[in-house]
């Protein structure tokens, strides 16, 4: 009954909402307590451009995500089985209006996230010197390929090295840090920690070019 009831009642609230904030009764950030306005701005402090480079990696548009209904059902109560049991749908269509009522400020901030993830892909966007394009253009140059093992040349201090590695990280974003030397093969980690240290690592824009089967995929500064 309750998984039943659930994906209904989240049915009648996605409709009724339709993904649009106008068919909220909150209309702007000043009708929302201290304490839902305080999880916004929050959020933009803290987690908007951490979801902006995400999306941005991706190729989501954040304005094509969309608001859904979150409801839970956690505690059945006796009432509410009886209620189920005489009518379902009319319990469904109670349990829904009750949470549009309630939820009003949750899913208008929401929509507000939505707003400020999409300013921080646009800023990413006009930046193209945001560390976030050359991950892309490295990740794309990998993506496609079946390759274990790819020849990487970085330049660090005016110290260039190229070695073979692994593409498992090469694959993934470093969100704002650096590749684990770990990948690096053996042989050619010894030479980079003489080059360039024991603990060193090696950045997204630390590389020159990438390449594979004597192919060059990626070259700094070159489009792909």
């Amino acid at each position: 009954m309750a998984a039943a009831a659930q994906k209904r009642i989240r049915e009648i609230v996605d409709a009724a909402l339709d993904n649009n904030r106008d068919n909220l009764r909150i209309k702007s950030i000043e009708e929302i307590t201290d304490e839902w306005a305080s999880s916004y701005h929050e959020f933009v402090e803290q987690s908007a451009a951490k979801f902006a480079r995400k999306a941005f990696l991706l190729d989501v548009a954040p304005e094509d995500a969309k608001v859904f209904c979150d409801y839970q059902i956690k505690n059945l109560t006796d009432p509410d089985m009886l209620d189920w049991i005489t009518d379902a749908e009319a319990y469904c269509q109670r349990k829904a209006a009750e949470y549009l009522d309630t939820e009003q400020e949750r899913l208008f901030v929401a929509f507000l996230e939505f707003d400020a993830t999409k300013e921080e892909v646009q800023k990413i966007i006009d930046d193209t010197t945001h560390e976030a394009h050359i991950v892309k253009a490295i990740i794309a140059a990998i993506q496609d390929r079946d390759c274990k093992t790819v020849m990487v040349t970085v330049e660090i201090g005016g110290k260039a090295l190229t070695f073979m590695t692994g593409t498992g990280s090469l694959r993934c974003d470093p969100e704002g840090s650096s590749y684990s030397s770990l990948q690096i093969a053996a042989p050619d980690r010894v030479r980079f920690e003489e080059t360039f240290g024991r603990s060193a690592d090696y950045r997204p824009e630390d590389i020159t070019k990438i390449t594979y089967s004597r192919a060059v995929i990626y070259e700094r500064g070159q489009a792909q």
